[in-house]
Formats: structure tokens, C-alpha cells, sequence
């Protein structure tokens, strides 16, 4: 899990880093210091285009589990220091809202997530068991994909 982008270089009204950044090509990242879970992704390239970006920050956070991977005893059950927290943002079923934006920028494109709920320290990612079995505890009873369906 790669650190804060430092908040002095960011510009939140436009969405683009003030200066440059020495940061890896295509680094998922998590911001530690917001109530609500937040990830960002940095894509920098200028050819890209925003829709592709946001697509492939996506693809990254959920890749986490098949590239870091959980052993048996922590099977479901998120702890900070395996390396899956992006995966586990996206997976956990209690999550009650989401929001995502990019924005691009001439050489980079900056993707951001704001999680509500999910990502407590030893707490199961998701209930296992049939799909949509848990719908109506959600006022749902429709199911598309495996998903409930409001």
C-alpha cells in the first residue's frame, strides 16, 4: 500500500498537482488521514484517455487480492498489513456509498474514491454464502450479476 500523496502539492479545485511529483508510474494510493476511506490512483501519461484511467485504477485496487493474494487463516478477514486494503475498499459488503472522480490533467490523470463504511482492522471483507441470499436485509429483491439491485 503506497503512502499519502502529500496535501500541500495537491490543488483540490482543479484536480492537478501543483508541482511535480516523484511518485512510481501507476501506484494505487491510500489516504490514511480522511474519515471516510479514500483511494487514489495516479496514472501518468498523456496519451490515456480519462475514461480508460479510471478503468484501470479500478482494475489495479480490485487486482490486489490476485497479486498479493490472503493466506487461509486470513482468509475474508482485512488486516492493514497484507496489502489488499484498495481490494478491500471495493469488496466490503457493508459499504453504504461510494463516489469516484478523475480528472486530467496535460501528463497525468488523477483518479480518486471515497468510500462509506467497511475497512475496520480483523473485520470480514464480506458475508460468504449464495448470491443475493441477503437482499432483502436491504429492502431489495432483485438480483443482477450476483449484485442486489436497488
Amino acid at each position: 500500500m503506497g503512502a499519502a500523496v502529500p496535501g500541500p502539492r495537491l490543488n483540490h479545485g482543479a484536480g492537478c498537482f501543483r508541482e511535480p511529483l516523484h511518485v512510481p508510474q501507476q501506484k494505487p494510493r491510500h489516504d490514511r488521514n480522511r474519515e471516510k476511506g479514500a483511494q487514489l490512483y495516479l496514472l501518468v501519461c498523456s496519451k490515456i484517455q480519462i475514461k480508460a484511467g479510471m478503468v484501470q485504477a479500478s482494475n489495479r485496487w480490485w487486482e490486489e487480492i490476485t497479486t498479493k493474494g490472503m493466506s487461509q487463516e486470513n482468509l475474508n478477514i482485512f488486516h492493514s498489513n497484507l496489502g489488499v486494503s484498495h481490494y478491500a475498499r471495493m469488496a466490503w459488503d457493508s459499504t453504504q456509498s461510494f463516489g469516484c472522480a478523475s480528472y486530467k490533467c496535460p501528463n497525468f490523470i488523477n483518479t480518486v474514491c471515497h468510500y462509506n463504511g467497511g475497512g475496520v482492522e480483523g473485520g470480514q471483507i464480506y458475508k460468504m454464502g449464495p448470491a443475493c441470499r441477503r437482499c432483502s436485509t436491504i429492502g431489495s429483491s432483485q438480483c443482477e450479476g450476483g449484485l442486489c439491485v436497488l
